[in-house]
């Protein structure tokens, strides 16, 4: 059967996750706002969700139909055969996105729908499907938008960032997709094919080690996870799942040595990326000390991807200024021929003293930062050379 498929993602970052998809042999993929629209099989959505490293969710439209009230949408909803997605004993949860002139309230609205599926489902003893937020045997998310609603299953349950359980983090920890994206627009893939390494001075608790490690081993991202919506959907096929994670196990590859690197200055950091990497089975060098005094990890120049503190992160207001023109000298002076990506708002890019080549917009949760790519030349500047 030929399904709808939605993949969601950050705003900016469409065309990023329509040319993932279409790499990953799905068809018919377009990219919308905020989202990237594919078809195919049930088994390119379970494709999509365990090898997508930027999609936050992956849905399959259900049901749609025109939507101008809310009994518009009782009635649609129970257009749906409810008794084939779940049984009276199951549970289920619905998120409910948009709005419109009658529809104002996306609580009054989930349970609308709520009442459309167990008013079908109860049995004549009154048994019905009960409301469960954590891990239901059905997810639905109905989006709401021009008059028309259309109600999807979603397939992942958690979001797709969280690749790992237990994950040691610190305040304000980079999600997994964003760093995949980073990476991505990066070009990190025609570093490490050319044999280049990947350094991330300020690693945190290393999202961006791992991520990077295992686009070089051709690891599936969420193949780790074991929780998904999916299987307890009631149809749920499990057959083509677990073909796709026997030949995702059989496409990895070693990680080579002397490719990946990290650092940070806080020793929580490097504790925390220590238990994250061993929980990934990744051998990747770490040092401690502040990007500022230690020398690059390798003499070879490759890509640097660096998410430094914003200034609200920063514990000094007053030093954002001397902070990212230190940030500036350290690579003219120490990091000849790399290339360096840096993630930051505008307020805190414009204390950058170098020329950037590209700058991506792209957002870090709500906050809009933009990827600035920065080319340093092979040569220091004449100020900072012996004699000059």
């Amino acid at each position: 059967m030929n399904h709808i498929f939605t993949a969601i993602i950050s705003r900016e970052l469409e065309p990023a996750l329509q040319k993932e998809l279409r790499q990953l042999g799905l068809q018919h993929v377009v990219a919308e706002q905020g989202a990237v629209r594919f078809r195919g099989d049930y088994k390119s959505g379970l494709r999509a969700a365990l090898w997508s490293r930027l999609a936050s969710r992956i849905l399959l439209r259900l049901h749609r139909f025109p939507c101008r009230d809310a009994t518009d949408l009782y009635e649609g909803v129970q257009e749906v055969n409810w008794k084939e997605h779940l049984s009276p004993h199951g549970t289920l949860w619905i998120d409910f996105v948009g709005h419109s002139k009658t529809i104002r309230h996306s609580n009054f609205a989930a349970q609308r729908v709520k009442d459309a599926i167990v008013d079908q489902i109860r049995t004549p003893q009154g048994i019905r499907p009960s409301i469960q937020k954590q891990n239901p045997d059905l997810r639905l998310q109905v989006h709401l938008r021009n008059s028309v609603a259309t109600i999807n299953i979603d397939l992942c349950g958690d979001p797709l960032h969280l690749r790992s359980p237990n994950k040691q983090v610190l305040d304000a920890p980079l999600k997994e997709t964003l760093a995949a994206a980073m990476l991505h627009l990066s070009d990190w893939k025609q570093y490490y094919k050319e044999g280049k390494p990947f350094y991330d001075p300020m690693c945190g608790s290393g999202t961006l080690l791992i991520e990077a490690a295992h686009m070089v081993m051709n690891r599936a991202p969420n193949l780790a996870r074991t929780n998904w919506a999916f299987q307890r959907w009631k149809q749920h096929d499990p057959k083509p799942w677990k073909k796709l994670i026997e030949e995702a196990d059989d496409l990895q590859k070693p990680l080579p040595s002397d490719l990946l690197f990290g650092a940070d200055i806080n020793p929580q950091a490097i504790s925390y990326t220590k238990q994250n990497l061993a929980y990934h089975q990744l051998d990747i060098p770490l040092q401690r000390g502040s990007f500022f005094q230690l020398p690059p990890p390798i003499t070879t120049p490759g890509l640097l991807i660096a998410n430094p503190p914003y200034g609200e992160r920063l514990e000094v207001g007053s030093d954002l200024a001397i902070f990212y023109k230190n940030l500036s000298d350290q690579l003219k002076i120490h990091y000849l021929g790399w290339n360096a990506h840096i993630l930051s708002t505008n307020d805190c890019a414009r204390f950058i003293a170098l020329k950037s080549a590209r700058k991506k917009p792209i957002f870090n949760g709500t906050l809009k930062c933009r990827l600035l790519h920065y080319p340093i030349r092979s040569a220091p500047p004449v100020r900072f050379r012996p004699n000059s």
